[in-house]
């Protein structure tokens, strides 16, 4: 005579939640492709390279791939090599030495504009490297952009 064994289904399901867990987890190591990890070097940068001052107050890249970097001592350009210190070129005389410059912000035509602690607005010219003064009636428009 054959005796009728009930088995307790919660149990059954259980095991068989965890043997296919671990079956997944098995293909899925299997199955995923070893990645490449990608290699980056970093540089840290600071007087010694070059540039004016290692306080550094905004970084903003043109559309040619140079990067500008405002400092407390004045406006620097990196190549990707070298730093070029452009507060001593014709037409920074108008900054003085107690303005810093506070922010950059590179507008429509690719120039620069300067915002100093003494709430003065210059327009660096990245073609020409001329600085001009924004007067104060066009400081609005000049934010509004």
């Amino acid at each position: 005579m054959y005796r009728l064994i009930r088995t307790d289904n919660t149990a059954i399901n259980y095991y068989y939640f965890v043997q296919m867990r671990y079956i997944f987890l098995l293909l899925a190591l299997i199955a995923i492709p070893q990645t490449k990890a990608q290699h980056y070097d970093i540089k840290h940068l600071n007087d010694n390279d070059g540039i004016s001052h290692t306080h550094v107050t905004q970084v903003q890249q043109d559309n040619s791939g140079m990067i500008w970097i405002s400092t407390w001592n004045g406006l620097n350009r990196y190549d990707g090599y070298d730093f070029e210190y452009i507060r001593n070129k014709p037409g920074f005389s108008t900054i003085t030495a107690n303005e810093r410059i506070l922010n950059i912000v590179l507008d429509d035509d690719g120039h620069i504009l300067l915002c100093t602690q003494g709430y003065k607005m210059y327009k660096f010219r990245t073609d020409t490297y001329t600085l001009e003064e924004i007067p104060e009636s066009q400081k609005k428009n000049t934010y509004e952009k």
